[in-house]
């Protein structure tokens, strides 16, 4: 198909210059000649660019079923920035009622409801499991693929937002940088930026952080979602789209 084109251009380049001779010997001819010679050499150029057409459009063919091809091979990819170490499922599960029912409600929450970017709070007492719940949810096969990107926040009593953005920048490392954090926030609104994703921000203490952050996570209308854990329940309640998971420590 590349040597067809090459000989298309060739073939063009040798009417242009055919072309451009005989205007250069019948300068002196009669206007009626010179007309031909402009018709011979249009008819000439349309045909070389009917070829070309033709064969730009079977390149593109050829294109998209290569990529559907690879579409059909490969499942669709879930980048991942600032993840936790993964805790094992069962590290925590014993201080929870019905772990495995709280994982399936709270996955459930995440991929049902509105378009529209939704905060789902989940509250409880420090020890209880929220983290370990929310770590198996944003690492169950599902979730991963049902969202494009995912990123884990951790918040903490402590916190820079400029920090926080610049490690999803370096996959969680602490990095030196001069950027400023309109340009690190600029870089976060566009990396999300139609993409359906899931943020995590593990730790909330307050509504402040959340009031920090707002700005740079983008409302796609396609399902993306924000799921933070905290214990206090008024952060909860402020913050959340829903009505704030609550979970408890077993009898």
């Amino acid at each position: 198909m590349g040597r067809l084109m090459a000989d298309a251009a060739q073939e063009a380049e040798e009417v242009i210059d055919r072309h451009v001779v005989d205007q250069l010997r019948n300068r002196s001819q009669e206007e009626s000649y010179r007309m031909t010679t402009i018709s011979s050499f249009c008819q000439d150029i349309n045909k070389v660019i009917g070829k070309i057409d033709s064969i730009t459009k079977e390149l593109m063919m050829m294109a998209k079923e290569e990529w559907a091809d690879v579409q059909k091979e490969q499942p669709m990819v879930s980048v991942t920035v600032g993840l936790p170490e993964v805790v094992p499922c069962s590290g925590k599960k014993s201080t929870m009622v019905g772990f495995d029912e709280h994982l399936v409600r709270v996955m459930d929450e995440l991929t049902s409801g509105g378009s529209n970017l939704q905060i789902l709070p989940i509250v409880g007492m420090g020890g209880i499991g929220k983290t370990t719940l929310v770590q198996n949810a944003f690492h169950h096969p599902y979730i991963e693929h049902y969202f494009h990107t995912r990123i884990w926040f951790t918040i903490s009593h402590e916190y820079s937002v400029r920090e926080i953005l610049l490690r999803q920048f370096h996959n969680g490392e602490d990095q030196e940088s001069n950027e400023t954090l309109v340009g690190l926030g600029e870089r976060f609104y566009k990396s999300l930026f139609g993409e359906r994703y899931l943020i995590i921000m593990d730790d909330v203490w307050s509504t402040k952080v959340w009031d920090d952050l707002k700005m740079f996570f983008p409302n796609n209308n396609n399902g993306s979602r924000i799921m933070l854990t905290t214990r206090e329940s008024s952060v909860a309640i402020s913050l959340g789209s829903y009505k704030p998971y609550v979970i408890g420590f077993s009898e």
